[in-house]
């Protein structure tokens, strides 16, 4: 019998992709940037998408009960059972810091569509008089969820190398039906937030052609809720040694009588599971180091198991009946395992740039260019969205590089424009500050 299956759609959450052109990375008030960027943000941002089909083989399944009654069920496979929906944000704090280091923010669920492999039907036995038992199923019985991360070769990490920043939720439930979904975490130092694409053509990348991504003093993610699944508990468990997450989400009250009704609804139509963690990749460890663009992986592995019931009157000679009561056949599924890249990281440390308006007129439009390419470039490599006054100032965060900081002068009062300004050449260095003002200034047009 051949079978549907669904997709399994992976998210990756990457943010930032095309610079800080929608990100305010000033505050135009203070010297000192004290922005927290949070996860309503950055769901804003670009989302690549990435499809997978699955399939799920059931194999022949024989039972009997007293010679000589068999009952057989063909071979079976299912397509777009699962369907797996993942969200991965990469993060880095920079060197010099007790937090330094890559952080995977793994989120998601996974939706099993039961109906789709259940129902009621009968099936004939091997008995000497051919007789027809009923059989109920498929149905879910334990949903296994595995994720282990791994090096960008493909190969376990060690446990020096790996731990939880967030520990997975759900936690192993026991006499308890209700679990928490979602993380609630922060960071404070400097870091660097979300994917960047790499060109496939670009061997060597670098500050001069990788864009900015998303920088930031913080980050804070706050997500976390209850859910309440009734008939279902969780067994979660994690590897001491490569931090490899183990989910089980086990059926529960299976009630001894044979019918429909004995099976919770749960497993009989659409079920939802979520999961959640935070690995934390010590600093130095593989990519996880300023100035290195590699990407790790993940592995990931679905581990369904299902059950179905039989009962039925089977004349086994023709002066006796067998009542046939298999309580819980079990499915030998084939579990669905991949691995994927995740997203590379602009690891190339920040500075600042400190800019003070000291004319008396307002500036705006403020623009950052990479060196050389404020006539040629499309767009911007940052946009400051801010505008000062006499004597305000602002201090962007921006990657170590050299660069042109390119200004509008415009009459407070009438908002005629008086310019565009531009000051050349503004090297900025890992971890300082570079003070520049419009004193320092040349008019372009």
């Amino acid at each position: 019998m051949k079978i549907r299956s669904r997709h399994l759609a992976v998210l990756f959450l990457v943010a930032a992709l095309t610079g800080c052109t929608k990100e305010d990375m000033t505050q135009g008030v203070d010297r000192t940037p004290k922005q927290i960027i949070s996860s309503s943000r950055l769901i804003q941002e670009q989302i690549s998408v990435f499809n997978r089909s699955a399939g799920i083989r059931f194999n022949t399944v024989n039972a009997y009960k007293r010679l000589p009654v068999y009952v057989n069920t063909e071979e079976e496979f299912f397509n777009n059972l699962l369907d797996l929906h993942l969200e991965v944000l990469p993060m880095y704090v920079f060197e010099g810091n007790i937090q330094s280091g890559d952080y995977y923010a793994v989120r998601g669920y996974v939706v099993s569509h039961n109906a789709d492999c259940y129902s009621e039907r009968t099936l004939e036995t091997h008995s000497m008089d051919g007789d027809m038992v009923s059989m109920y199923g498929w149905y879910m019985s334990d949903l296994g969820l595995e994720f282990q991360l791994l090096s960008p070769d493909g190969n376990p990490l060690g446990p020096d190398d790996v731990g939880f920043y967030v520990t997975p939720e759900p936690s192993t439930t026991i006499g308890s039906t209700t679990y928490l979904k979602g993380f609630a975490f922060s960071l404070s130092p400097k870091i660097s937030i979300g994917g960047v694409r790499i060109p496939a053509e670009d061997k060597d990348p670098s500050w001069k052609t990788i864009a900015l991504g998303c920088v930031s003093l913080g980050f804070k993610w706050d997500d976390s809720s209850t859910q309440n699944l009734p008939d279902q508990s969780v067994e979660m468990t994690t590897d001491p040694q490569n931090r490899t997450v183990n989910y089980h989400f086990k059926t529960n009250n299976i009630r001894e009588d044979f019918s429909s009704n004995a099976i919770p609804v749960l497993f009989r139509t659409d079920q939802r599971v979520d999961f959640s963690f935070v690995w934390h990749v010590k600093e130095g460890v593989l990519c996880s180091k300023d100035y290195d663009f590699g990407a790790m992986k993940m592995k990931v592995n679905l581990l369904p198991k299902y059950a179905a019931d039989i009962a039925g009157n089977v004349t086994v000679t023709s002066e006796e009946d067998d009542y046939i009561q298999i309580k819980r056949l079990k499915s030998d599924c084939s579990s669905q395992e991949f691995s994927m890249d995740l997203p590379s990281m602009n690891r190339i440390p920040t500075g600042n740039i400190f800019f003070k308006n000291t004319t008396r007129s307002y500036a705006t439009n403020i623009k950052i260019y990479r060196e050389g390419e404020f006539e040629t470039a499309d767009e911007p490599y940052c946009i400051v969205n801010t505008n000062l006054d006499k004597n305000d100032y602002t201090s962007t965060i921006i990657r170590e590089g050299v660069y042109d900081y390119i200004y509008e002068l415009k009459n407070g009062d009438t908002g005629e424009s008086k310019g565009t300004f531009a000051v050349r050449n503004v090297r900025v260095q890992k971890g300082e500050e570079t003070q520049i003002s419009t004193m320092d200034g040349k008019r372009v047009n």
